[in-house]
């Protein structure tokens, strides 16, 4: 399995974008990685929440070994978590993704984080699991 990154989408409440990038820093520190790309933008649906999505790396070489670390990087975050995956595809990829959101029994360690989704496509692969979020 090549490296693949750890894919994350967020929605957080915030007054202002500076507010929106202290949240991803707490994230980021009790996760425990530093942050690829990310995108930053205020949430078009809700006033007051920005959108954040951004990239940590994965160590593990095998599905199973990014599955556990996908899994133990997202309950650094919080609980109630719902697990979508591992999904096998008829060409032969694979994908995996996690969500979470505090008005469906999740509850998160960080605060401003209101919901979450976490994913794997293994490089070489087309994103076939895009989050719209809520």
């Amino acid at each position: 399995m090549e490296v693949t990154p750890l894919t994350w989408h967020l929605i957080v409440t915030a007054k202002d974008e500076r507010a929106a990038q202290r949240v991803l820093h707490r994230v980021c520190a009790t996760v425990g990685d530093t942050v690829g790309d990310r995108v930053i933008g205020r949430s078009r649906k809700v006033p007051g929440q920005f959108s954040i999505v951004f990239t940590t790396a994965l160590e593990a070489t095998t599905p199973a070994g990014a599955v556990f670390q996908a899994l133990t990087d997202a309950q650094r975050l919080g609980a109630g978590w719902m697990v979508a995956g591992p999904n096998t595809h008829g060409d032969g990829r694979w994908s995996f993704e996690m969500i979470c959101a505090v008005n469906a029994n999740g509850r998160f360690l960080v605060p401003g984080l209101t919901w979450a989704h976490v994913e794997i496509t293994p490089a070489g692969q087309p994103d076939v699991t895009a989050a719209s979020g809520p």
